[in-house]
């Protein structure tokens, strides 16, 4: 069954410009995200085989279709979205229940791809915390692998607010598949089980550990932001690198855990 993203919609704008209408092909699954760009831009949706008056596009390809003639404008966004006041509207305010979710778009602040926002910055915040303290317990190799997971979030933003990919994950040397191998065998990387942490396992563990349920948490609302039941997701890039991040920070657990010369058993 055919798809129909967000991407390819705003590729679509980016080459032919904007339209008011679109044919897809019978049976074409429309994701929540493609769903609430349509809905933004007042774009109306046809299933079925496109006219001969339509643009031609490639095959399997979604066709923009031009408004009919003497057609009434669109009258503007849905009432829970609109665009913000530029200059030459005057010195209207911007809402303060509302925020920009992108150039002049405005949503309200507890919309899902804000609140998404909002835990990546907070992870961000609980990465530097925890990156000072490896500092000031001169574990200059594990501060080092805290600025990589930093900078990965830091690329994850700006992927989720520019409509980018994000580039595949990378960090301490590990690609995705090896960082899900060791995360799920310490025992046979490092020489610790898995082990829960614990205050006798220290400050900075407790540090990670942290990081570890930020991680989480922004998995999960990366997932309420793409996903809905019974659709495909939007943004997987960004949902599997958060699971992947998650397993990460484990490693970094489990490794700090071994170098202490720490077991399942003695450090409890």
């Amino acid at each position: 069954m055919a798809a129909l993203t967000e991407l390819e919609l705003r590729q679509m704008v980016r080459e032919r410009g904007e339209f008011d209408s679109i044919t897809v092909p019978p049976g074409t699954l429309i994701t929540p995200a493609a769903r609430q760009f349509l809905q933004e831009r007042r774009i109306t949706v046809n299933f079925g085989e496109p006219t001969s008056s339509s643009p031609s596009s490639p095959a399997g390809r979604p066709t923009p279709s031009a408004p009919p003639e003497g057609a009434p404008a669109p009258d503007g966004p849905p009432a829970a979205e609109q665009p913000a006041p530029s200059r030459a509207d005057g010195p209207q305010a911007k809402p303060e229940q509302m925020t920009h979710l992108r150039g002049r778009l405005l949503v309200p602040k507890s919309h899902p791809r804000i609140r998404l926002r909002g835990k990546l910055d907070s992870l961000e915040a609980h990465i530097l915390l925890a990156q000072m303290a490896a500092h000031k317990e001169g574990l200059a190799p594990l501060a080092q692998h805290l600025g990589e997971v930093l900078d990965y979030v830091r690329q994850m933003v700006r992927a989720e607010v520019m409509d980018e990919p994000l580039p595949p994950i990378q960090l301490f040397g590990l690609d995705d598949a090896q960082l899900r191998e060791r995360s799920h065998h310490p025992k046979k990387y490092y020489g610790v089980s898995h082990t829960p942490p614990a205050v006798a396992h220290g400050e900075i563990m407790l540090w990670l550990n942290l990081v570890r349920t930020q991680v989480r948490e922004t998995e999960l609302a990366a997932v309420q932001a793409f996903w809905q039941e019974g659709e495909l997701p939007e943004r997987l890039d960004i949902i599997q690198a958060l699971n992947r991040l998650s397993s990460a920070v484990w490693i970094l657990m489990m490794q700090h855990l071994s170098e202490k010369g720490g077991t399942a058993g003695d450090l409890r």
